[in-house]
């Protein structure tokens, strides 16, 4: 046990006190359990007996009005009352004692739901007594419904009294336990605590006398110089005094291994040169590198020896100062391995003198520069790769705490100096809305929620432009940066939107602008670092899709948005593939020789757009930009590629040429078949002119025959009986079947020169100009005034704005309307006409696009049964054949010149009272909007 001989003291008194504590606890909890189990058997004694005093309420107000019914003395339903009055508080006394258990709470539901049906029939009856219903009450009663309610309500009082039973037994034997185990405690209890302090105290008078023996042995050891058994285990004094001798005895030892080691495993190289430049002393450090074993370098070579050819120079001079003036720092030289590889080192050195000051060796310390001669590699290259990216690259940090800070320009890119036209050493440092004046508030606030929040943003593509900044659309992704800065990719994407021609000249202009620009900036090492932190971030967190490939087109480094645009987990997984990998095989060539291309200096990047193959293996669209990387010299070094996925804008384009062919196809379908219909109305006319003349001239010689017959029957000659009959036949049957021969023929030609005027309706070519409608209807309304008269009708005509249409056509319309309107006034009234046109908004005109105006013809009629509204604008159908001439084509006619003015006709009508009917043309304006239809 780890104490001190004054704590094992403390613990001979703090044990029995302890283990009387702990009895005094677990006597105190006892006798808790004891007082709570007498509280739990009393409660449920309570609980039972508050169900019985319910259950007896209600089977008194059950027996209460029951004799309420037999007796009619209203004394007998005091009881009914009383429940009614009591009940609902010995309800909720019993309900609030039941809240810890549920299941026993659940019952107690049952029986106040069983108790309310039962009190609700009781006062059925109660009430129907005092309305004086008492033989319904009688009858009611008797049909036992009383009786079943109050055995369903005994039956849940018996449930729920059998399981508080229950609970009595089991709360009353856990009572007689816990008295036991109470009783119990207290005679264990007091035994234990005697042991124990007996116990504890023999214990700790041996431990102490054999660790005493134990320590003296060792003091005789440490004397004499004997091995040492195994230290005292514990942390008492005794142990503390065994460990202080062994730690004396180790003390200098251990110095001497830690100056060793410090010199030895240090992570830089130390050495020492004599007056000659001879190694008297080399670290381990520095032999490791250096490829050597101690005993050949030391007292053997000068440190000249080990030094490459280039940087002797550098060295002999450091040397000379070190012996002449003590000192020299930061001398970068190149050592040679053993194995004749070179490594780059920074050199720090510091002469020893004797007390006349002469000089007797060096201390000299190598740092080993490989790693940041790498670094610094890496970060120029980077920076080469950030600044010849084909994507503008603006980084924007916040200056100033809260809701006051201010967004300022803290770097950018070529590619951003290029697209925007701006000079970027001018623009930094200074705010954001003094570098872009008409820079919207809203991306501002989007811009510094992404500083703050660390969250990247799509700004989507938009258009910005001001006095420096030409115009143009941009697609422009924010993404969060260190020190409360937010990186802006950026890309000009008007190229999409202009002709081929004008992308390659624009093109042409940016690749001049970049060899322009390439020799302008040179940045010295820690401005490299910088952006190229900066840069590292904008590559790695940028929802661009990037990727650098080597001349053999293998994968360097990929983004996240890369790996995930190919269904990668990680950037990391698309280590080992190449381009081959993610290209489909129909754009693999064309992409290989457009990066030969580049190679070969004709141009420093381009774009296109082709296939690619996800992870899982189905085909997405890209649109590629490519740039080649060039180092000192104009060496290419390596690719820079951005993807943005355009699968959907492809699939979309299809679907529109896959439309545009269907909407081809019927248009000529459509055409063909209104050809063949023209064809079939002339020919029809022509096929059914010719005997329908010959019928008329047949029946007109025919009916001059049967007059000419009819004068010689009347002759005086023709016997009266033969007389009789051919009178009867001339002028009977002969003279009607005349009349209905040439009644079909003029019928027959009516259809024909509708048929002719329908078709004319859809072919005739239409001359397009705005229509005054006022002026036509004036016109159709004067033709029709002798109508108007004869009818005795009125037609009042509105204001009616100008439309866009043929004249004729629409002449022809509002002729068809008014005239249909006049036909079938109701002769049982004066008639009224209304010629009009609907406010813009106004109900009545539904699915009306805009650009049109919706005109009407509202007269007061006989109306139009809902069966036949949309028949009567096919040809030959009338509402009404037996009122009026025609051939059921002026709707007809009606419908077919809306629809050409790319309009429509409807109707709406109550019979007996009156039809509208409407139409809508289209409104002066562009023409192209508007163009006519074929027939």
């Amino acid at each position: 046990m780890n104490l001190t001989v004054f704590q094992k003291g403390l613990v001979l008194i703090a044990l029995p006190l302890l283990l009387q504590l702990v009895f005094v606890l677990v006597a105190v909890r006892l006798q808790r359990d004891h007082e709570d189990a007498e509280r739990w058997a009393a409660h449920t004694k309570d609980v039972m007996a508050r169900a019985h005093e319910i259950h007896s309420t209600v089977a008194d107000a059950h027996a209460s009005v029951r004799g309420y019914v037999i007796s009619g003395d209203a004394t007998f339903a005091q009881s009914y009352w009383d429940a009614v009055r009591e009940l609902p508080g010995h309800f909720n006394d019993l309900e609030g004692r039941l809240a810890d258990n549920p299941e026993q709470a659940e019952h107690f539901r049952a029986i106040r739901t069983r108790a309310g049906e039962l009190l609700a029939w009781q006062s059925d009856i109660e009430s129907l007594i005092r309305g004086g219903a008492t033989d319904e009450a009688v009858g009611r009663v008797r049909s036992g419904r009383g009786r079943v309610l109050m055995a369903d309500f005994r039956r849940e009082v018996k449930t729920f009294l059998d399981e508080e039973e229950r609970l009595d037994r089991e709360r009353l034997t856990t009572l007689e336990r816990s008295r036991v185990r109470l009783n119990r405690l207290f005679v264990f209890g007091g035994l234990a605590v005697v042991i124990s302090t007996f116990a504890l105290g023999f214990a700790f008078h041996r431990g102490i006398a054999r660790r005493f023996a134990e320590l003296e042995a060792n003091a005789h050891r440490l004397a004499t110089g004997d091995e040492l058994p195994p230290p005292l285990k514990g942390n008492d004094e005794i142990a503390v005094l065994d460990r202080a001798f062994r730690d004396m005895a180790e003390a200098l030892t251990r110095a001497s291994d830690r100056v060793k080691d410090l010199y030895d495993n240090a992570p830089c190289g130390y050495h020492s040169v004599d007056q000659d430049g001879v190694l008297v002393a080399v670290n381990r450090t520095e032999l490791q590198w250096l490829g050597y074993e101690a005993d050949e370098v030391i007292g053997r070579r000068r440190f000249a020896d080990l030094v490459s050819a280039n940087s002797r120079g550098a060295y002999q001079q450091g040397f000379d100062q070190v012996r002449e003036e003590g000192a020299v720092v930061g001398v970068e030289l190149d050592l040679v391995r053993k194995d004749g590889t070179t490594f780059p080192v920074l050199v720090n050195s510091s002469s020893v003198r004797d007390p006349e000051g002469r000089y007797l060796r060096s201390r000299t310390m190598l740092t080993d520069l490989t790693e940041r001669k790498r670094a610094e590699a890496a970060l120029r290259l980077f920076a080469d790769v950030a600044q010849n990216i084909p994507i503008g690259l603006l980084i924007y940090q916040l200056d100033g705490p809260g809701a006051g800070a201010l967004l300022r320009v803290r770097s950018g890119n070529r590619g951003a100096a290029r697209l925007l036209g701006i000079a970027l050493d001018a623009a930094l440092g200074r705010a954001v809305t003094d570098v872009f004046p008409a820079i919207p508030e809203d991306q501002l606030r989007r811009y510094t929620a992404v500083a703050e929040s660390g969250a990247a943003d799509d700004l989507g593509e938009f258009r910005y432009g001001d006095a420096r900044v030409e115009e143009r659309w941009w697609s422009v992704l924010a993404f969060p940066l260190p020190d409360r800065s937010v990186g802006i990719a950026f890309q000009d994407v008007s190229a999409r939107k202009r002709a081929e021609a004008e992308v390659r000249r624009l093109n042409e202009e940016l690749e001049d602008r970049v060899r322009a620009r390439t020799a302008e900036l040179d940045r010295a090492n820690a401005a490299l670092r910088e952006e190229e932190a900066l840069f590292r971030g904008a590559f790695d967190t940028t929802n661009m899709a990037m990727v650098l490939t080597d001349l053999d087109n293998r994968f360097l480094r990929a983004n996240a948005a890369f790996a995930q645009l190919f269904g990668y987990a990680a950037p990391d997984e698309l280590q080992g593939l190449g381009l081959a990998d993610v290209t489909h095989p129909d754009h693999l060539g064309e992409s290989l020789d457009r990066r030969k291309v580049l190679l070969a200096g004709a141009g420093d990047y381009f774009q296109m757009e082709k296939q690619y193959r996800h992870k899982d293996g189905h085909v997405l669209w890209g649109l590629t930009n490519v740039a080649v990387i060039r180092g000192p010299g104009g060496r290419p070094q390596m690719y820079v590629g951005q993807v943005q996925d355009i699968t959907e804008r492809k699939a979309a384009a299809e679907a529109v040429r896959e439309r545009s062919a269907a909407l081809a196809e019927a248009n000529r379908d459509l055409a063909q078949k209104n050809t063949e219909n023209e064809m079939f109305v002339y020919s029809v006319s022509h096929d059914l002119r010719s005997p329908l003349v010959n019928l008329q001239g047949f029946s007109k010689e025919l009916e001059k025959g049967c007059q000419q017959l009819t004068a010689l029957v009347n002759e005086e000659s023709v016997p009266p009986d033969v007389r009789t009959r051919g009178r009867a036949l001339l002028e009977g049957k002969m003279a009607k079947s005349v009349g209905f021969i040439q009644t079909a023929v003029l019928r027959l030609s009516g259809i024909i020169d509708a048929l002719l005027r329908l078709s004319r309706a859809g072919r005739i070519e239409y001359r397009w100009e705005v229509v005054d409608l006022d002026r036509v209807v004036a016109q159709v309304v004067g033709a029709a005034q002798g109508t108007i008269t004869e009818r005795g009708a009125v037609v009042r005509v509105g204001d009616l704005p100008a439309a866009r249409g043929d004249r004729t056509a629409l002449e022809q319309l509002f002729g068809n309307l008014i005239g249909n309107a006049l036909t079938y006034l109701d002769p049982v009234r004066p008639g009224v006409i209304e010629v009009g046109c609907l406010p813009p908004g106004a109900p009545g005109a539904p699915d009306v696009p805009s650009g049109f105006r919706t005109y009407f013809v509202r007269d007061n009629g006989l109306g139009i049964a809902e069966g036949h509204r949309q028949k009567i604008f096919q040809a030959f159908q009338r509402a009404h054949p037996g009122i009026g001439s025609g051939e059921g084509l002026g709707l007809a006619i009606v419908s077919r010149v809306a629809e050409r003015h790319r309009g429509r006709v409807w109707v709406e009508s109550r019979p007996g009272a009156g039809s509208t009917f409407f139409v809508a043309l289209p409104a002066p304006g562009d023409g192209s909007l508007f163009a006519p239809r074929s027939a």
